[in-house]
């Protein structure tokens, strides 16, 4: 009866040890997990103060760049230049992690980019985009038209 005792505690504790259990590594895992983000796409968009950040993402899209837009016109339309037909300026923006609006470069057939820059320089308080949570840097393009005005 011992010798029974004795072969069903071995058993079981033999059992226990053939069970192989894998061992994840918390790197594999990140890995895994970063290859199926997609960091083309943020969660949240860049948002002004009066903005909803729980709309959707398209919402969001949208208020933020009418806010941008609202915000811009009165710089663009003090701008003293001479335009002999309209023109359209092409504005590459970055929006850092803290909200900071930045001039990357800007397209058109006068040199602005110095005024811009001055615009820029009195932004007002932009919440960041966002991925998963976490703060990101995101790039845009912004079209502006500017047309000749009647006098």
């Amino acid at each position: 009866m011992k010798l029974l005792v004795y072969f069903f505690v071995l058993a079981i504790f033999w059992s226990c040890k053939q069970d192989n259990f894998k061992k994840v590594d918390a790197n594999d895992i990140a890995n895994k997990q970063l290859q199926t983000i997609d960091f083309k796409q943020i969660d949240r968009f860049p948002l002004f103060k009066t903005c909803d950040e729980t709309a959707s993402r398209r919402i969001q899209q949208n208020c933020f760049e009418q806010h941008l837009h609202q915000w811009l016109k009165p710089y663009i339309d003090t701008i003293e230049v001479e335009i002999a037909q309209t023109d359209t300026l092409l504005l590459f923006l970055k929006i850092d992690k803290t909200g900071k609006i930045k001039l990357d470069s800007l397209y058109s057939k006068m040199d602005l980019s110095h005024e811009f820059q001055r615009i820029f320089n009195k932004s007002p308080e932009i919440y960041p985009a966002q991925k998963r949570g976490v703060p990101v840097s995101v790039n845009l393009e912004l079209p502006i038209i500017l047309s000749l005005k009647s006098k």
